[in-house]
């Protein structure tokens, strides 16, 4: 089952469709900690809609980007997302461009194409979801950067909708107890794992380790695991997290 959180919960980005016979293709672009909340808040079902959607409901959901650290790193993408023509990153990939703005829902998923194929986004441990059925996926496919994996389905079969986070006990036998770089304990840190094995660590003594092998690398993409010797993604490792939450080595597991 495929998970949507961040280290820091759920902080997601959407792309409405306006189903309003009068406003034929009209599209929104929002940021939510709580998207089944906000849907029924664009849709008039509940109270503190956006004032920009609440003449042209009802709305339905084409795709959501899930996976952000935080609300800044939501926002910011939101913020991109909605003006591409002056984002810094994004205008002179954009600008230009015959992406048919008079289709607004086809050309928002067109600049999303560029977002999750590009720097910093591509880079970013973040999943793309299409909220099935959905026409515009075949019409407007976005492809993001390999790392980024791509999952479709009803909006309430999304995990991050349920109350429980899910997390899970490490068995005895697989518990860490030190980093595999630099061999210290995980008393008081975080601790990033390996998805295809055992190998667990500090994200930046992996992160370091890494990156000496990429001097003019900035963010490490994919490397060869230090234990089981497989090519992963960094964004992958990061997904697979860990936290200690008690002094005996305990760790809750934060993994796809």
């Amino acid at each position: 089952m495929q998970r949507f959180n961040g280290p820091d919960g759920f902080h997601g980005c959407y792309l409405l469709a306006c189903m309003n016979p009068d406003y034929p293709d009209h599209a929104y672009i929002g940021y939510t900690v709580n998207l089944s909340r906000r849907i029924r808040q664009h849709n008039g079902q509940i109270a503190n809609g956006a004032h920009r959607t609440s003449k042209k409901k009802p709305w339905r959901v084409v795709c959501f980007v899930g996976g952000f650290a935080n609300h800044v790193a939501g926002l910011q993408f939101e913020w991109n997302w909605t003006y591409p023509t002056d984002s810094v990153i994004l205008r002179d990939q954009v600008s230009g461009k015959p992406f048919g703005r008079h289709n607004l829902v086809r050309y928002s998923l067109s600049v999303l194409n560029v977002m999750l194929a590009s720097p910093p986004w591509s880079l970013q441990p973040l999943t793309l979801h299409w909220v099935t059925p959905d026409p515009y996926r075949a019409v407007t496919p976005v492809t993001p950067a390999q790392q980024i994996p791509v999952t479709c389905g009803p909006l309430d079969k999304c995990i991050f909708l349920r109350d429980a986070t899910e997390a899970e006990l490490l068995s005895p036998t697989a518990e860490p107890h030190a980093c595999m770089v630099c061999s210290g304990d995980f008393t008081t840190h975080d601790i990033i794992g390996c998805p295809l094995c055992t190998m667990t660590a500090h994200p930046e003594c992996l992160a370091a380790w890494i990156l000496r092998q990429e001097p003019d690398g900035l963010i490490p993409t994919t490397f060869t695991c230090i234990a089981c010797r497989q090519e992963v993604s960094w964004p992958d490792c990061i997904r697979r997290s860990y936290r200690v939450i008690g002094g005996a080595g305990r760790v809750e597991v934060d993994s796809d």
